[in-house]
């Protein structure tokens, strides 16, 4: 087995009006982020509307596809995020942590993909 090892959130919230704290844990990283929630925008409205004006939105329907992640890239990039948070299913999920380790690179998400691209980290 290679060693391998795991970094974990410092701090997990549990029970009944605790997402109401992340607002202002959020804001603690900066103020320009990047929301990506489900197909309903609706549901993370709230997180929106309270992390203010320098908050980007970003809709993810369904499983994400290479298009349509290099447009939310593209989008999240211009804003220069500080953060990403990510909230829904798992899709959402996928295409929140993508964004949040593609922003940064020098390049496009076909060049860190396993099996046609680079393979680069």
């Amino acid at each position: 087995m290679t060693p391998f090892g795991i970094t974990s959130p410092g701090r997990i919230l549990f029970g009944r009006g605790e997402a109401t704290k992340a607002p202002a844990l959020i804001r603690a990283y900066g103020a320009r982020g990047i929301v990506v929630h489900g197909a309903n925008p609706a549901r993370a409205a709230w997180l929106v509307e309270a992390l203010g004006p320098h908050t980007v939105s970003v809709t993810c329907p369904g499983e994400p596809t290479l298009a349509e992640l290099e447009t939310a890239l593209e989008l999240s990039r211009q804003h220069c995020p500080d953060w990403v948070v990510a909230l829904g299913g798992g899709a959402a999920l996928d295409l929140g942590k993508a964004l949040a380790a593609l922003v940064p690179a020098p390049d496009g998400a076909m060049e860190h993909l396993e099996v046609v691209g680079k393979g680069l980290p």
